[in-house]
């Protein structure tokens, strides 16, 4: 690694808007790697504004050097849940590395539930999710990348219907709860189970549940009860629907590096 002692001398070359010294000092920065925000917070005197501004450009990059060498961890876990929940909690941190942990917040939500509940009931915890005032689907700012963040899901209310589906999960998950997703086309849908049968959540419309049966008589024209059950989806299925939103979220955003990473990361899964 290279020397911390150097990072205030770097700082200083860039203010030069020579584009040959700036890739100098941006490589030089990079060699860094994580020990670079520590070195930065150690300085007696703090970054300008104009080098701040220029160094988001190293901790994008280092971002996304991160999240691609720890990327395919998530697949060592033996558990389905414990693989979404992996996976989509280096999502988070990509997206915003001074985040609150997702996994702090799963564990708030389930708690709370059971401030106001006695009982554990998948219905009652779907309700609890996507009631009044609670999580709900973003629909005026449908394609911001963030909205597969869960993390910034659960902090501003307002996430994706594959995002919704999989905080209702992996908060079921530490309620003993069992739940999971349809990977349905248009649309994707958790599911509980209803007395005798399943019941489809959709969790950016409310939490609104749909029999199955109806469901396929309304909705889902020309499928079966098993053609529905054949769209289950595991975690690797979930993650990839995830990454195929982020690449069309982040072209429309005009993040091509980011798109181009996001397909990287449905090639090594």
């Amino acid at each position: 690694m290279p020397d911390i002692k150097n990072i205030p001398y770097l700082l200083k070359l860039l203010e030069d808007d020579s584009p040959s010294v700036q890739r100098s000092v941006f490589k030089e920065l990079l060699r860094f790697g994580p020990h670079l925000e520590n070195g930065l917070a150690a300085l007696p005197t703090p970054p300008s504004s104009h080098q701040h501004q220029r160094l988001q450009k190293v901790f994008e990059e280092l971002a996304r050097y991160q999240l691609k060498e720890a990327w395919v961890s998530w697949l060592d876990e033996k558990e389905e849940m414990e693989k979404l929940e992996k996976a989509l909690t280096l999502l988070a941190k990509f997206q915003d590395r001074k985040a609150k942990k997702l996994s702090f917040l799963l564990d708030e939500l389930s708690n709370d539930y059971l401030k106001h509940y006695d009982k554990r009931d998948a219905s009652l915890l779907a309700q609890y999710l996507f009631g009044p005032g609670r999580l709900e689907g973003a629909k005026e700012d449908y394609y911001d990348p963030k909205n597969s963040n869960l993390v910034y899901v659960i902090e501003t209310k307002r996430g994706l219907p594959i995002s919704l589906a999989c905080i209702f999960m992996l908060t079921g998950k530490r309620l003993y709860l069992t739940i999971g997703g349809y990977n349905f086309p248009q649309h994707f849908f958790a599911w509980i189970v209803a007395g005798d049968q399943k019941v489809l959540v959709d969790c950016f419309n409310s939490g609104q549940l749909i029999e199955e049966k109806w469901f396929l008589d309304k909705v889902a024209h020309g499928l079966t009860l098993k053609n529905l059950h054949d769209m289950n989806a595991d975690a690797t299925m979930i993650v990839g629907r995830v990454l195929r939103n982020l690449v069309v979220a982040y072209d429309k955003t005009g993040q091509k590096e980011n798109s181009a990473l996001m397909k990287d990361l449905i090639k090594a899964i």
